[in-house]
């Protein structure tokens, strides 16, 4: 179950992106839908906006109505006043002593400061690591995907930015699916964040040379070629898309294997099932301010970056 959970978040995020890449100025990108609305005229960003609200909207009324509450309150049923009568025990002495054991040596919390080990702060600081690097990913993809080459972007607009989005999805289902528990069964949890990780400096060191091959491409794939068929399969255009898918994917492997691989550390690391919802409740307070910090310190970083014309590594790639 815990390795279901990475899947939702990235694929979430990979859909979210997606629909505003896609849906934004629908009037333009669509007129055969939404040519003679008016109001996405008017407000280009209106319906991006509305899908996610209503996306949050159904999510609102499926925990409501279809989720049941997981948390087991005991409670002491009152005897009526027929079974005051009753003379005949209905369990057992003997079972009534293995039921007393077993209510004995269920799993009790821990006090919180016990929980907080050595090896609970190195798994919690490893986790914020793989949060920060994936919060600075998620937040540059689309910003260094729309910057211009001369700047050190690849020049996409937004409905292609939806489209690379969208393949980023496909991989995400396509490797928690299929691959990672394959991997991980094999090489074990530690080992597949290992390799994770390493994909991820390796994504982060060489994608930004991506903007190079953009910039001495011609025109029409600078521009991404466009609408223009007649160039659709030109060389250039497929060793970029080429180069670009498999920076991809390189970039949703480390994802899958790194995330997914430290949630499961996170979860193995509860002393007991009752210490599991204050080990995961830490974890997810360190991973949100985790993606707070990626995010403020790349937006910061890539625009000082372009601002300045210092040589490599200062400049876009850093």
């Amino acid at each position: 179950m815990m390795a279901m959970l990475p899947l939702m978040w990235n694929l979430g995020t990979m859909l979210g992106g997606a629909i505003g890449g896609l849906f934004v100025d629908p009037v333009d990108k669509y007129p055969w839908l939404f040519g003679d609305s008016v109001l996405l005229r008017e407000y280009p960003y209106l319906l991006p906006c509305l899908v996610a609200s209503s996306a949050s909207l159904f999510g609102l009324v499926v925990g409501y109505f279809c989720l049941e509450e997981t948390l087991v309150l005991k409670s002491r049923a009152t005897p009526t006043s027929s079974e005051s009568l009753e003379t005949t025990p209905l369990v057992s002495e003997a079972q009534s002593e293995e039921g007393r054991c077993l209510v004995d040596t269920a799993p009790r919390a821990h006090p919180r400061w016990d929980i907080i080990t050595p090896t609970v702060v190195r798994i919690l600081a490893t986790n914020a690591i793989v949060c920060v690097a994936v919060a600075m990913h998620n937040q540059l993809y689309p910003i260094v995907a729309a910057t211009s080459t001369a700047d050190g972007g690849l020049g996409m607009d937004p409905q292609k930015i939806g489209y690379t989005l969208t393949l980023c999805g496909v991989f995400v289902v396509y490797l928690q699916l299929t691959q990672y528990s394959k991997l991980e069964r094999r090489y074990g949890a530690l080992a597949c964040y290992r390799r994770g990780v390493w994909l991820l400096a390796v994504f982060s060191t060489t994608f930004p040379f991506l903007s190079f091959l953009a910039g001495f491409m011609d025109k029409s794939i600078k521009d991404l070629v466009g609408f223009d068929v007649t160039k659709l399969f030109t060389p250039e255009f497929c060793l970029f898309w080429g180069f670009l898918v498999i920076q991809l994917y390189i970039r949703m492997l480390g994802d899958t294997l790194a995330f997914t691989s430290v949630n499961l550390l996170v979860a193995n690391i509860a002393p007991t099932k009752a210490d599991l919802g204050f080990v995961n409740g830490l974890q997810q307070q360190v991973a949100m301010l985790a993606y707070i910090v990626g995010t403020l310190v790349s937006g910061y970083l890539w625009s000082w970056s372009i601002k300045h014309a210092f040589p490599y590594p200062f400049n876009s790639h850093f």
